[in-house]
């Protein structure tokens, strides 16, 4: 479980890194995306606080659903969908958004397994 919170705390990082240098330089009109991506990070830190507090499944999930709308996004964000279906400008890829991305995946792939395991444990833990 560490390692999954500390994952989705560098993603966290690697995501306000990125958003910060286009946050300062933009008219204060035109910062919806930002906005949009530090909201998200906040509900990711918070989802990764609620999995250290529990043993649920549901924070879980959330946080791979979570994880798979903010790779949508960037994708919408970085692309020309972005222009003809959200009307926004397209942004250049950037290298902390290529990191932020991996450390996503890796995130999901984590909690996928963290998932699997908990579900052989509670199988194994019937049959006995």
């Amino acid at each position: 479980m560490v390692i999954i919170v500390g994952l989705m705390f560098a993603t966290s990082i690697s995501y306000i890194v990125d958003v910060s240098t286009d946050f300062f330089e933009q008219d204060p009109d035109d910062l919806g995306e930002e906005t949009l991506f530090i909201i998200a990070v906040i509900a990711y830190i918070l989802v990764a606080f609620w999995m250290t507090r529990t043993k649920s499944l549901v924070p879980v999930i959330i946080a791979i659903i979570g994880s798979i709308g903010l790779i949508i996004l960037y994708v919408f964000a970085v692309t020309d969908l972005s222009e003809s279906i959200l009307q926004m400008d397209t942004e250049k890829v950037s290298v902390l958004g290529i990191i932020s991305k991996i450390l996503q995946i890796a995130v999901i792939v984590a909690l996928v397994i963290r998932i699997k395991l908990k579900g052989s444990v509670t199988s194994q833990v019937d049959y006995e």
